[in-house]
């Protein structure tokens, strides 16, 4: 069970942090199309520092603290169909969605990104029960 006072949880609400991914995420999805394992390292190694290093802050945005506390009951719900559907769906993005930059095909990339608005819609339902 993940608390909401904890370290990291602080870390992942800082709004800088989460503006920051803005352009981390294009940065590795431009690494691995390209093929670039520089690219795609530098990209990993701002987001292990975003999320070990970043200032942790007590307030934020309301909207991202609307979206830490789905994120936060998601995870520390009880293990469910759905729960498992959802990271199925979490799961299959990152999988379709890394093959299809690396090989270039848009069907698997769109694929991805279909899988995870369905893991964001369980994910919300789940978090806000």
């Amino acid at each position: 069970m993940i608390s909401k006072d904890s370290e990291i949880i602080k870390r992942h609400k800082n709004p800088f942090g989460i503006f920051v991914r803005i352009f981390i995420y294009p940065l590795i999805a431009y690494g691995v199309w390209t093929h670039n394992a520089c690219i795609i390292i530098i990209g990993c190694v701002m987001e292990i520092f975003n999320w070990r290093f970043m200032p942790p802050v007590e307030y934020t945005y309301s909207f991202i603290q609307d979206i830490v506390t789905i994120e936060l009951n998601w995870l520390n719900a009880c293990n469910s169909v759905l729960k498992t559907v959802s990271i199925i769906l979490l799961i299959v993005f990152v999988i379709f969605t890394v093959i299809g930059l690396w090989f270039h095909l848009i069907q698997l990339i769109v694929g991805g990104f279909v899988s995870l608005i369905a893991f964001n819609v369980l994910m919300n339902k789940i978090g806000k029960i």
